[in-house]
Order: structure tokens, then sequence, then C-alpha cells
């Protein structure tokens, strides 16, 4: 039988992960903050924001780095992370439904 490893193994717990990884993984979580809060901080600059975009969108070679030591698959991270970026501009522009509301409403009406 194969021994397959997974990149991107979410069910580990914290003390199994060395003290590196976790260092990688506040990286990425940082770059992550970074590219999708809408928290206005003086320590992040606009600039700091579209710096993490960038890096998220266009995987300079530091990205897999941090990515493959963090654990993680750097194509699914950056998968995932393009789609929240997408979704997030999409809220922006007033296109994405509001879900919560819809069941709301959905739950209110009386069906006869």
């Amino acid at each position: 039988m194969a021994n397959c490893q997974n990149n991107f193994n979410m069910f580990t717990e914290e003390k199994d992960f060395l003290p590196e990884q976790k260092l990688w993984r506040a990286v990425l979580c940082q770059a992550l903050y970074d590219a999708l809060s809408n928290f206005r901080n003086q320590m992040i600059t606009d600039e700091d924001k579209e710096d993490a975009k960038f890096w998220f969108r266009d995987k300079p070679k530091n990205f897999y780095t941090v990515c493959r030591n963090a654990g993680f698959d750097p194509n699914y991270v950056h998968e995932k992370v393009k789609k929240l970026m997408n979704l997030k501009s999409l809220d922006k522009l007033g296109i994405v439904w509001n879900h919560e509301r819809k069941n709301k409403i959905y739950n209110n009406m009386e069906y006869k």
C-alpha cells in the first residue's frame, strides 16, 4: 500500500506541529489578514495591503516556500485565497447576495 502524505492536513492537533511550522502558519495568516481585512490600522498601510494581494495573486517564489513550510499545498492556498479576493471584490460592488438575509426572509414567509 502506498503511503500518501496530504499537504493540507487540517485535522492534526496543533501540538503535533513543529514550532517552525507554527511560525510559517502565522506568517501565512498575517499575509491573509493583510490582503483581506477591512480594518484600518496605522501599522498596515494601503501599500502593504496591495503587496499582500499581489503576493497571493501572482505567487512569487517565496509564496511557495512559505506555504510548503507551513504544511500547505501552495496551489490549494492560491485557489482558495483567489476565490476569497474575488468574493470580496464582488461584495464591494454590492453583487454578493446576503445568504443570512435570504434565509431570514424565507423563514418568515407563510406559504399557503
